[in-house]
C-alpha cells in the first residue's frame, strides 16, 4: 500500500437514509462500516472524524439559538453518531476506540494525542468525536487538526458525490469534475466541499484531501490500491 496511516472524515448525513424518520439509518450504518472494514482489511491505520449534520448542525440550525450553544449541541451530535460507529465496528471484531475531544467519561474516552497514537500502533481503529470541543470550527477543521495530530498521510472526505465538482452535480449536469485541484482554486471558486478554514489549515501544511462518494460500495477501497480516479485537492 502507498499509504499507512489516513484518516476518513464521514458527515453525519453518511448514516441517513432521507426515507426513514431516524437520525441514524442501520442500512447506512451497515455499509460504513463495510467500507472502513475494507480499510481495516488492507492493513491501515486508520483515523476516524464524525460530523453530526444528520442530528443537529449548529451553524444551519433552524432553533434560533445562540450560536456558540446550538454549535455545543452540534459537537455532543457527534458523539452520538460515534457511539453508534464504534458499536457497530466492534461487532463486527474490529477493535476500535472512542475518543472524544468533550470530556464524558462514562461513554468514552477523553481525547488526547498520545493516547490516540499508541491505539493507533495497536492497529485499533480511532474515532473522533466531539469536534475540537469549541464552537465556530467545522468537523472539517477537526478532522484536518486530527490528522495534522496524529501523522495521517492524507485525508479521505466522505461525501454525497465522486469528487470535487465546480458546481452541484446533482443539480447541473454540465457539472466539471476535477481530478486534481490546488487548496487555492477551492478557496477562490468558494467551493463547498470543503470548510475554508479547514483548507487553508491543510495548505499549509500541505495534506491532501481525496473527495468521495461514500454511499458507492467498494469505492474507498478502489481508490486506494489505485483502481479508481480519484479528486484530489493538493
Amino acid at each position: 500500500m502507498k499509504y499507512k496511516r489516513i484518516l476518513i472524515k464521514l458527515s453525519g448525513e453518511a448514516l441517513l437514509n432521507n426515507k426513514e424518520e431516524s437520525v441514524i439509518c442501520a442500512e447506512q450504518l451497515a455499509h460504513a462500516v463495510k467500507e472502513i472494514k475494507s480499510v481495516v482489511d488492507l492493513g491501515l491505520e486508520l483515523i476516524i472524524v464524525l460530523g453530526g449534520g444528520n442530528i443537529l448542525r449548529g451553524s444551519t440550525s433552524k432553533l434560533k439559538l445562540v450560536r456558540y450553544k446550538a454549535d455545543n449541541m452540534g459537537m455532543l451530535a457527534t458523539v452520538i453518531n460515534a457511539v453508534a460507529l464504534e458499536d457497530a465496528l466492534t461487532q463486527q471484531g474490529i477493535s476500535t476506540k472512542l475518543l472524544s475531544a468533550i470530556e464524558i467519561n462514562k461513554v468514552c474516552e477523553f481525547y488526547n494525542a498520545d493516547i490516540a497514537n499508541k491505539y493507533l500502533s495497536e492497529k485499533k481503529v480511532i474515532i473522533c468525536a466531539g469536534g475540537i470541543n469549541n464552537p465556530y470550527f467545522s468537523t472539517d477543521t477537526c478532522a484536518v487538526i486530527r490528522a495534522l495530530e496524529l501523522n495521517a498521510e492524507l485525508i479521505f472526505k466522505g461525501t454525497q458525490v465522486d469528487g470535487v465538482y465546480n458546481k452541484d452535480p446533482k443539480q447541473f449536469s454540465d457539472a466539471t469534475r476535477f481530478n486534481e485541484i490546488s487548496y487555492s482554486d477551492v478557496l477562490s471558486k468558494k467551493l463547498k466541499i470543503f470548510d475554508a478554514t479547514a483548507i487553508c489549515l491543510a495548505e499549509s501544511h500541505k495534506l491532501p484531501i481525496v473527495v468521495f462518494n461514500i454511499h458507492k460500495s467498494g469505492n474507498l477501497k478502489n481508490l486506494l490500491q489505485g483502481n479508481e480516479n480519484i479528486s484530489i485537492i493538493k
